[in-house]
């Protein structure tokens, strides 16, 4: 039974931490401390005994500071994420964040209007949820097919540097290709990091 009154409201406060912050904590902590004076004064029928005020604060205290840190830590990592949105949709640069099996997990506003254009390369298209190493060695197979002669296309260098950087072999890869239209006009040189 005091066990289940411990318990009670932990997701409460949880909830209100992880979704108002430290603000939003303090208030439920407040409603749940007054709720715990009330409930010790009516089941001590007068002065509560110097065990039971011991109880209470007790339960104040073990609930109040992981409450408070969870709620703190809440803050910190959501001030995180919008520092990050903003970052990567203030870049001018095509941006795709990879994890570590080469999976496409978010691209940047740029990397989407590049992305939209028709592009001879599927690695170049690649969208969120799809994996940038499979796209890059579909590209390679391809331009191998149509184009025999090129001993090391760009897509296959793509994918070889992709490869290096995702196992920890390299910490960094950079390679310069042309993106050809119709195959013989180059339209512009991409920088690919």
């Amino acid at each position: 039974d005091s066990a289940m009154a411990f318990y009670a409201p932990l997701p409460i406060l949880l909830w209100a931490g992880l979704r108002f912050g430290p603000a939003g904590a303090g208030v439920a902590l407040s409603t749940v401390t007054i709720a715990a004076i009330v409930g010790t004064w009516h089941r001590a029928a007068g002065t509560p005994s110097d065990g039971a005020i011991l109880r209470l604060q007790m339960f104040l205290f073990l609930t109040a500071i992981p409450i408070l840190c969870v709620s703190v830590v809440a803050t910190a990592l959501r001030g995180t994420v919008h520092l990050y949105r903003a970052l990567l949709a203030s870049l001018q640069d095509q941006v795709a964040i990879l994890d570590a099996d080469g999976t496409v997990i978010r691209v940047n506003e740029s990397w989407q209007r590049h992305a939209d254009m028709p592009s001879p390369c599927p690695f170049e298209r690649s969208r969120a949820g799809e994996n940038f190493l499979v796209a890059c060695r579909r590209a390679a197979d391809m331009l191998v097919a149509a184009h025999p002669e090129e001993r090391e296309p760009a897509p296959a260098r793509v994918l070889a540097g992709a490869m290096a950087v995702l196992s920890g072999q390299s910490r960094r890869f950079e390679t310069d290709y042309e993106q050809q239209h119709d195959g013989t006009t180059v339209e512009r040189w991409i920088t690919l990091r």
